[in-house]
């Protein structure tokens, strides 16, 4: 099921949700306002829900045999808070809050080993989760945020992960580049 709405050219909601008969559920709500960047202030709020019994896993390493095949269930949860501050249309400096729950279960499959059947001592199995903080500067001369027709998107960000704000790991504060790509209307 997907549902969506646009209530302003400044503001969008979706709800995507879904399930299969055993194992498999899915949900994403999201709402954002000030997507143009023409008010002083833009926000957004998503929540995201996916449990796959999809995921393999083999080993760690370039080598790990076939035979080492497990499966398990990835069940996540995330919720996303950002709160941007628009400089201008084209740039804004941005807040993200994301606090993110990862569960590794007991695999799904009667044929495949479950995971911890035979990786018992893997890091990472069972409950994890992190509150990421995150800033974000954005410089966005696309002509529409939805379906653009010309102009480009550039982001720079860096971020981290704590114990001490109560995730169960830790990571260290990264800095990235996303170039966007020009388009043309056709």
């Amino acid at each position: 099921m997907r549902i969506c709405g646009f209530p302003s050219a400044d503001a969008q909601w979706s709800v995507v949700g879904g399930g299969k008969e055993r194992v498999e559920r899915e949900f994403d709500g999201q709402y954002v306002a000030g997507q143009t960047r023409t008010a002083a202030y833009s926000w957004s709020v998503e929540v995201i829900y996916d449990r796959s019994g999809v995921p393999h896993f083999y080993g760690i390493g370039n080598h790990t045999p076939v035979e080492n095949q497990t499966n398990y269930v990835d069940n996540q949860a995330r919720l996303d808070i950002r709160v941007g501050r628009n400089f201008n249309p084209h740039l804004q400096l941005a807040w993200l809050a994301r606090l993110r729950d990862v569960d590794v279960l007991p695999g799904a499959l009667p044929t495949v080993p479950s995971i911890e059947t035979r990786f018992p001592g893997l890091l990472g199995l069972g409950v994890e989760h992190e509150l990421q903080q995150r800033l974000i500067l954005t410089y966005d001369t696309r002509d529409s945020v939805i379906i653009p027709g010309s102009g480009a998107r550039s982001t720079l960000y860096g971020g981290f992960v704590s114990r001490a704000l109560g995730s169960s790991v830790l990571r260290s504060a990264a800095t990235s580049c996303s170039p966007g790509t020009r388009r043309r209307a056709l």
